[in-house]
């Protein structure tokens, strides 16, 4: 019974990467964002909510000419509510990965070549992160997740039409 009423924190979508503007008009840096929903496909209320979690920037192909640090970002915590009351998918509460410590804004800024590198498909987009919570029982539970940008070219203002975000998440528990 326990199972069933629990609350359960799932991530309903991550978006696609929003990429500031066309990098043949930028100057200096781009803003880099990425959000994703979360929902809670329970039965009951989730507490103690807490989320962390962090993005790389990777290399996909040898590109020499692009310079982007082999080191992961720090993990930093994820901007959101303590709880969450509403149950089923039309409660979704949008959360930025972007989203820096310190800083209101829910965005990266990034320079221009990373920009390009990442249009062309040189270079890739990695999330993660761990979302814990408690349900109305006091049990425990997490909800990792893990996904990478698998880019398929670069339209114009708009990503390829096949880019998408491949789901590499470990079970929720």
């Amino acid at each position: 019974m326990k199972d069933r009423e629990r609350a359960r924190l799932s991530i309903f979508t991550v978006f696609t990467p929003v990429l500031g503007y066309n990098t043949r008009t930028a100057i200096g840096e781009i803003p880099l964002k990425i959000t994703m929903l979360v929902i809670n496909d329970g039965n009951s209320w989730a507490f103690n909510i807490r989320g962390e979690g962090h993005f790389d920037i990777e290399k996909t192909i040898d590109s020499p000419e692009v310079s982007v640090s082999d080191e992961s970002l720090d993990w930093y915590r994820l901007n959101m509510p303590a709880t969450i009351r509403s149950v089923g998918k039309e409660s979704q509460t949008e959360i930025f990965v972007t989203h820096m410590p310190d800083s209101k804004r829910d965005s990266y800024m990034i320079d221009v070549k990373t920009a390009d590198a990442l249009r062309s498909g040189a270079l890739t987009l990695k999330i993660g992160g761990e979302i814990s919570y408690e349900d109305a029982f006091g049990d425990k539970h997490k909800t990792p997740f893990l996904y990478l940008w698998d880019v398929n070219g670069y339209e114009g203002l708009t990503w390829g039409l096949d880019s998408r975000w491949v789901n590499l998440s470990a079970e929720t528990t």
